[in-house]
C-alpha cells in the first residue's frame, strides 16, 4: 500500500503536513454558520 515512487517500483509512505489556525473570536455570524456546519 502507499504511493509507487516514480523513479522506482517500489512504494512508501505518503507525509502530509497540515496546519491549522484556529480563530480566537468569531462573529455572531461566523458561529451560527460554524454550528451549522457542524450539526451537518
Amino acid at each position: 500500500m502507499g504511493f509507487q515512487n516514480v523513479h522506482r517500483r517500489h512504494k512508501g509512505d505518503q507525509i502530509v503536513i497540515l496546519n491549522v489556525k484556529i480563530p480566537k473570536k468569531l462573529s455572531r455570524r461566523q458561529r451560527e454558520l460554524l454550528e451549522e456546519f457542524a450539526k451537518s
